[in-house]
């Protein structure tokens, strides 16, 4: 809703601009556990993309979300639980 959107805006800090900046210092992925929650109507990041990525780059299976860009606002409850899990 308008209002939803409005209170979210009003809480938005700056992004780094690091990590579009510079080339990213790593020659590949530190050997920890990963996982990716990908968020299937996202208009930013599509969905076959980001699946693809989890795989290669993450060596994951998305956790797939119904929901938009912001699944924190969206889907709060859901994206909870999956970061609980």
């Amino acid at each position: 809703s308008p209002a939803r959107a409005h209170r979210a805006a009003s809480r938005m800090r700056p992004k780094a601009t690091t990590p579009h900046s510079e080339v990213f210092p790593l020659t590949e992925w530190p050997a920890v556990a990963s996982s990716y929650v990908l968020t299937t109507e996202d208009p930013q990041v599509g969905a076959d993309w980001a699946r693809g990525a989890a795989r290669k780059r993450l060596n994951t299976t998305a956790i797939e979300l119904p929901g938009g860009h912001c699944p924190m606002l969206g889907r709060p409850a859901e994206l909870a639980e999956i970061l609980q899990g």
